[in-house]
């Protein structure tokens, strides 16, 4: 029908962005979220290893909340953020991953019960997003586990102010007003001033892709 689709905040594999002609998507590159969190975990680990590395045995035991199964940002945040510690030399060991569907209650539920089983053998949660770490601090805050720190991606106002108070070691911001904008720009340059679609920064004339930075005290 000649109609523009839109995709905007969790990416699509690239092999369906290019199925058709118009066909587009608007968010944050997925890999770079993953790297920066690794970098504001290094750091941390940097300016004072006994915030994290509360054994002193050198090795980060995680634990890692997982978005929705199987989703590309799931897979891309979990496997990147590792790595991104592994480029910086920082040996980690994971002592348990859980799929938490990127929800607060889901996270909440899955940390308690994370506390149970392993305890004070994780020293960082590792979460993909946001939502979830609100659910994490939750748990933890509930069972007086504030020696666990926790880091997350989204930079949503709630998280933004656990980082400042210090339950939360840090995040990386997906800044939601460019966000809004760039679907703006989407909907004015498709449907009301056809001219401007020549000023969209986008990439492979398909993507328009929003800068991330780090969020720490």
């Amino acid at each position: 029908a000649g109609i523009p689709l839109v995709f905007f905040n969790r990416e699509p594999v690239r092999e369906d962005i290019f199925r058709s002609e118009g066909v587009y998507y608007e968010g944050s590159n997925a890999k770079q979220s993953a790297l920066l969190q690794a970098d504001l975990i290094a750091q941390a680990m940097e300016k004072d290893p006994d915030t994290i590395d509360r054994n002193g045995d050198g090795i980060i035991e995680f634990a890692m909340l997982e978005g929705e199964s199987n989703h590309q940002d799931t897979l891309i945040r979990s496997e990147w953020v590792l790595k991104g510690l592994e480029m910086h030399g920082i040996r980690t060991e994971k002592i348990v991953s859980s799929v938490a569907n990127w929800e607060k209650n889901q996270a909440k539920v899955v940390v308690g019960q994370w506390l149970l089983e392993f305890g004070d053998d994780i020293e960082l949660i590792i979460s993909n997003n946001d939502d979830m770490v609100l659910g994490a601090v939750e748990a933890l805050k509930a069972e007086n586990c504030g020696n666990i720190q926790v880091v997350g991606i989204d930079g949503v106002d709630e998280v933004r102010r656990l980082v400042e108070e210090g339950s939360v070691l840090g995040t990386v911001l997906c800044d939601t007003q460019l966000h809004a904008k760039a679907l703006l720009d989407f909907i004015e340059a498709l449907t009301i001033v056809p001219e401007k679609w020549g000023e969209l920064p986008l990439e492979d004339e398909r993507y328009y892709m929003i800068p991330l930075s780090t969020i720490t005290k």
